[in-house]
């Protein structure tokens, strides 16, 4: 099963490095046509559809181990960071970023500093705009 989030309000603010203004991206239909019948795509803003996905009896986050990180906005990008990791702390995780810089890669370096995970870079394009980590949480108690 593969699940899109997606507020198809489009950038809730400016992206800058981007070039986008806020609303940018914005989808009238709310809908990206005939997908395949894996793909559930969820509505919403960010802080407001990915606990509703997880709190959802349906979904087992012990079983989230792939995640695709395209949220292009720092801010955006820490909320589904967030979503991701309150689920299922404890798991091992790959996280893909899209377009890994600046937003998202700051957006990751916040948050791994924050919430202590430990990250380990395992494949990037040459230009280092896609990247995909391994994520182990949490870091090993200090001595």
């Amino acid at each position: 099963m593969f699940f899109g989030f997606n507020s198809f309000e489009g950038l809730p603010e400016d992206w800058v490095t981007g070039g986008k203004s806020a609303g940018s991206y914005k989808t009238t239909s709310g809908s990206l046509g005939n997908l395949d019948s894996r793909v559930t795509l969820v509505p919403g803003w960010f802080n407001e559809s990915i606990p509703r996905f997880f709190s959802d009896s349906r979904i087992f986050p012990e079983s989230v181990r792939i995640v695709m990180f395209d949220a292009d906005l720092f801010s955006s990008t820490v909320v589904a960071l967030a979503g991701t990791t309150m689920n299922e702390p404890d798991s091992a995780q790959l996280w893909i970023f899209d377009e890994f810089v600046p937003e998202e890669a700051r957006a990751l370096e916040v948050f791994v500093k924050g919430f202590g995970l430990r990250v380990t870079p395992i494949a990037s394009d040459k230009r280092h705009m896609h990247v995909a980590f391994r994520v182990e949480s949490p870091l090993p108690a200090q001595p």
